[in-house]
């Protein structure tokens, strides 16, 4: 009976909470499945191999990263939400066990004919034995070509984490954990007589974790 509970509980977060992209930086271990739940957004990250996950979010469209992880992160990652418009990313990070420390650049095309350019510095955190993540992050995202209206901007980023291990086995499948996920967004433009107090991007949501049994 518990165990009905459980699906039912965690059915309920997953169905009833619009998904988003608050997630790692790190790639999704080999036979494991992400779903990422938070406003205005619905996303998959599946590991198929130790060096290959693919992905898809509503609003950024499917993606693919390749890379390696171990104590030192290295990917590139590539998403398309359409025909004209595409990204493209680069990362490189270390992990000090208690800190995670992350440089990122991208590149993101727009039709017709625009392009941006930008990058990042990201920060975690990591208590109560990884299972609290606190993350910061510092970008900057500039308008190289096109007529399209959004402005060179800094963004500003914090979010938190919280991770409850469940454990559980359901067929072929294991439950690891569900994770509490908040983050919120600044986009500051370089014409300051525009400039919004209120975050560009919000995100209150749940991250189920899901492995397949061997």
């Amino acid at each position: 009976m518990r165990r009905v509970y459980l699906i039912i509980v965690v059915f309920f977060l997953v169905s009833s909470i619009l998904f988003g992209t608050g997630y790692s930086s790190r790639l999704t271990q080999p036979g494991s499945l992400r779903i990422t739940g938070g406003f205005s957004d619905f996303g998959l990250r599946i590991g198929i191999l130790s060096f290959l996950e693919a992905g898809w979010f509503m609003n950024e469209g499917p993606y693919f990263a390749l890379g390696y992880d171990s104590n030192f992160h290295i990917a590139s990652r590539i998403s398309f939400s359409s025909l004209e418009q595409a990204k493209v990313t680069a990362e490189f990070g270390y992990d000090f066990k208690l800190v995670y420390l992350e440089v990122g650049a991208l590149y993101e095309y727009n039709s017709p004919g625009a392009s941006f350019l930008g990058g990042h510095l990201k920060s975690e955190f990591f208590f109560d034995n990884s299972f609290s993540i606190v993350s910061a992050s510092l970008g900057r995202f500039q308008k190289v070509a096109g007529e399209i209206g959004r402005m060179s901007f800094t963004s500003v980023g914090f979010s938190a984490r919280r991770k409850f291990d469940i454990g559980k086995e359901f067929y072929f499948l294991n439950l690891e954990s569900v994770e509490v996920v908040g983050s919120l967004k600044w986009e500051i433009e370089d014409d300051l007589t525009k400039f919004n107090p209120f975050p560009a991007y919000s995100f209150v949501g749940v991250q189920v974790n899901i492995s397949i049994l061997k």
